[in-house]
């Protein structure tokens, strides 16, 4: 109990330096101190392994092994970074690296165990993530075209967007038995916690990885090929990435997963071209993932 309250209280402070950060103008001020000097970038992983250090530590889940792994997972990137920051003509291939070094070890679960405290290991690392990856790209000057403004036009094309993926997918996933159209238990149970599910559900999955697959990817690869080239391959790059996810018989490789979630990034990529926003893809990309919690699972 002790260590879900501790869990429950780091979280909330990640969370609110989250959405300080997204506002791009305090994002700027911030970046603009780091990189008045090279070394303070190194501040960055070192205050996330501190954060890490003392939730464990006060926990009683303090790890040698799991500090260790964190602490290369976060500095791996960070001398990448920094070894380049005065650039080498190839930005491209390293803003890819970089994300491939915060990715793929999320991904295969090497890291989620660093931040398993109180049961709690994907959101903490998402989120711990999201905060590096924000400050990082900022001290870089790359755009990710994130910030909290919202107008008529991105509401507009979320609902359309909403509209058109689920005319192709819900019955089709419904007719596999991919999905099951029941009310989700926790929100039948605990009404008051739908709200707060949708906007858990904005920070992870959605932002963490609409920064890493529309923000990163297809930004660089917005640079080398043709729009519709670089949303088709981040895309299918998005879709892979959910190949090892289960879902009820469906196992390991789930390559129904892949095609719904490729057709999905579609439309998370389309409208963050279409609309040069990094949050429209984002709340696109929540609504998504909640529509299919609330109504969809039937877990």
């Amino acid at each position: 109990m002790v260590a879900k309250i501790i869990a429950g209280i780091g979280t909330f402070f990640v969370l609110v330096i989250i959405v300080f950060l997204a506002k791009r103008a305090i994002r700027e001020k911030v970046g603009n101190w780091f990189k008045e000097k090279s070394w303070r970038i190194f501040l960055i992983p070192t205050a996330i392994l501190a954060l890490n250090f003392v939730l464990t530590y006060i926990a009683g889940n303090c790890n040698l092994e799991l500090f260790g792994r964190l602490a290369v997972y976060l500095m791996a990137p960070t001398l990448l970074i920094y070894f380049t920051r005065n650039g080498s003509g190839k930005l491209g291939l390293v803003l890819l690296l970089f994300t491939v070094l915060l990715w793929l070890p999320v991904e295969f679960r090497w890291i989620l165990k660093s931040w398993k405290i109180g049961g709690i290991g994907y959101p903490l690392t998402a989120y711990t993530a999201i905060v590096f990856v924000l400050m990082v790209m900022e001290i870089r000057k790359i755009d990710l075209k994130f910030d909290l403004k919202m107008n008529k036009g991105d509401w507009k094309m979320i609902g359309l967007m909403i509209g058109g993926l689920s005319l192709p997918i819900i019955p089709i996933t419904l007719a596999i038995g991919f999905t099951k159209l029941a009310l989700n238990p926790v929100a039948e149970k605990y009404p008051i916690a739908v709200p707060i599910v949708y906007l858990l559900f904005l920070f992870a999955p959605a932002l963490a990885e609409e920064i890493i697959f529309r923000g990163l990817i297809q930004n660089v690869l917005g640079n080398y090929l043709k729009p519709t080239v670089a949303i088709i391959t981040s895309s299918l790059i998005f879709g892979f990435a959910h190949i090892n996810n289960k879902v009820g018989s469906f196992d390991y490789p789930n390559w129904h997963y892949v095609c719904f979630a490729t057709l999905a990034g579609l439309a998370y990529g389309y409208i963050y071209w279409r609309r040069q926003s990094l949050t429209a893809a984002v709340v696109l990309h929540a609504s998504v993932d909640f529509i299919w919690w609330l109504i969809l699972r039937g877990v």
